[in-house]
């Protein structure tokens, strides 16, 4: 079949010759109907177009999402004749591909555990489109696709869409972990797998929770203090999404799980069934809330589960251990690896105040150093010069008794490596650099308490995966709400975004509303401060600052590196206080 774009004799309808072997800014058009090859198109935009190995008259075509691959086209198919609908499970690292067999009739597309690619998909008229990127459905010259008005309405309230909704009408995102499944006449929808793992991690239900409690029994100490454990990203979603399924999990109320990896969609289902029967004991999901998700919306989740900012939980690690010990439960860390990069993020947060937090939180962590309830380093680098101090708002006894300065002093002069398992091969300075200070802190921290604390379990395949998601999300490619904020304007009549200072705020706050939202912020919480944390607490420092009119909250502008941190660290104690709060914890 001659070229589509210059009729020679060297390319096919879906791929014209000399075009670039990705799936980018190109909608794939193939039919669920089975035969009908001519239907198979190619909708460029630009100058963009798909690729195929061969035409699709004749053999299986195939197109991948752009960036570094595990395998080739030809390697794919190949894989493809071998194993059907079991494909994915056997494609390694990151992918997003759409397969195409004219003889059986069939569709495949799938993305990989993690989700660092994006895959869109939309069914209409018999036939399926996919796409790379959201940019064609958003281009009036090729789709023109026309905003979704329920996504529309939950961006502007600061809510989370319906999971797998885009911005654009009857346009979904294959979620990390999905498969697409096209055959005579139907379309499925289907994770290729029964948890957010790779094919070499753990896949079975149970197996899944039996290596969570073994992970808690190695940890623990003998003497039956509890322990505090940090499992790979894998592995916690795992053992989370297992519970929330109800697919083989087991209840041990002996088990406390804390946290989850923000970079797996599941996390919905997970707050889900936290609300519903507070997950077998896991009843903080914490971290920052990543795309389409805000703050106001994991605070809006009700008594089942709260969530916070990542660097919030810092805070709430004394009081969390000090719970467990009462208790007699276990903790579990989830997904340790998301405060090492989490500066280098772009998210598009819905409010002013939300970008400021997590902004203001970023730059603490980036500039500062990792706060662990008030302990901090003026440098991001493991020497023994690091000069460690206790933040304004900890009380001087709390850091004298646990010993911390000494303790890091000691550890740094005597630590060739971190006490980390899996990080010591990665050479990018942000990663090394932010997760040795962070997970030593912790380690300091547990031996100050006579805690074991031990990171088994990582994978270091997620964080190379993760290591990339910066980058491919600034580029506005892989982002739901990016492309569409940039066309908005000339799509909705009704709002004007042109009037907003930041996207998904009306207006900006004026700064008699600014001060006015701080004071009541800093009223709330001296009047309902929280026994556990005016025990940590240095009053003496903190009550002057929320009695006076000074901003002490996360809205305003400051001057100088002292009252940033000071601003963290305050959204640190509204954020414990409003968890031990929801809790009831006495």
């Amino acid at each position: 079949m001659p070229c589509a774009k210059c009729r020679c004799a060297s390319g096919s309808a879906s791929r014209p010759c000399g075009a670039p072997d990705v799936l980018h800014s190109v909608v794939v058009e193939l039919p669920i109907r089975g035969g009908a090859p001519d239907a198979v198109t190619s909708l460029p935009a630009r100058d963009a177009r798909a690729s195929a190995v061969d035409d699709p008259h004749r053999a299986v075509s195939v197109w991948q999402a752009p960036g570094r691959r595990g395998l080739s086209d030809p390697q794919l198919v190949e894989l493809y004749r071998k194993h059907g609908r079991r494909t994915p499970h056997d494609v390694p690292g990151a992918f997003a591909f759409v397969l195409y067999d004219p003889a059986a009739g069939v569709v495949l597309a799938a993305r990989d555990a993690v989700g660092t690619r994006p895959l869109y998909y939309q069914r209409i008229r018999g036939a399926v489109r996919v796409a790379c990127s959201l940019a064609p459905f958003a281009d009036r010259e090729i789709l023109a696709a026309e905003v979704d008005s329920r996504w529309l309405a939950a961006y502007l309230e600061g809510l989370a869409p319906a999971e797998g909704h885009t911005a654009f009408d009857g346009v979904q995102e294959l979620l990390p972990g999905q498969m697409l499944w096209g055959e005579d006449g139907h379309l499925h929808t289907t994770r290729w797998h029964g948890f957010s793992a790779p094919p070499s991690a753990v896949s079975d239900p149970n197996a899944a929770i039996e290596a969570y409690h073994q992970a808690v029994r190695n940890a623990a100490r003998t003497d039956g203090r509890p322990a505090a454990v940090e499992l790979g990203i894998t592995l916690a979603a795992n053992v989370l999404l297992a519970a929330a399924t109800g697919e083989g999990a087991s209840r041990d109320d002996g088990l406390w799980g804390v946290g989850f990896a923000n970079f797996d969609r599941s996390r919905d289902a997970i707050l889900e069934a936290a609300r519903r029967d507070r997950l077998a004991g896991a009843d903080v999901i914490s971290g920052w809330p990543g795309r389409g998700t805000t703050w106001r919306h994991w605070y809006r989740s009700g008594a089942g589960a709260v969530g916070q900012p990542v660097y919030h939980t810092d805070l709430m690690f004394q009081a969390l251990l000090d719970c467990m010990d009462g208790i007699g439960r276990s903790l579990l860390l989830a997904g340790g690896n998301d405060c090492a990069f989490g500066w280098e993020f772009r998210p598009p947060l819905a409010s002013r105040r939300d970008a400021t937090m997590f902004h203001r939180a970023a730059r603490a962590v980036r500039g500062v150093g990792s706060s662990l309830r008030g302990v901090r380093t003026p440098r991001r680098q493991a020497s023994p010069s690091g000069r460690w101090q206790p933040g304004p708002f900890i009380s001087p006894a709390v850091a004298a008794d646990l010993g911390l300065a000494q303790l890091a002093r000691a550890h740094w002069q005597t630590a060739a490596e971190p006490p980390v398992t899996g990080y010591a091969a990665w050479t990018e300075h942000g990663l090394v650099q932010g997760q040795r200070e962070r997970l030593s802190t912790w380690y300091l921290l547990g031996q100050a308490m006579g805690i074991d604390v031990e990171f088994p379990l990582f994978d270091p395949a997620v964080v190379a995966a993760l290591l990339a998601l910066p980058r491919e999300f600034n580029d506005l490619e892989g982002m739901p709400g990016a492309v569409a904020l940039q066309l908005l304007p000339s799509r909705v009549n009704d709002v004007d975004w042109r009037a907003r200072r930041w996207p998904g705020q009306e207006r900006s706050k004026t700064p008699d509303e600014v001060a006015a939202n701080g004071a009541a912020r800093r009223a709330y919480l001296r009047e309902n401060l929280h026994p556990r944390l005016e025990a940590l607490l240095n009053m003496d420092v903190l009550g002057p600052r929320l009695a006076a009119q000074e901003p002490a909250g996360v809205n305003e502008v400051y001057e100088g590196q002292r009252r940033r941190q000071s601003s963290v660290e305050f959204a640190h104690i509204e954020a414990a206080n409003y968890w031990l709060e929801s809790w009831s914890i006495p």
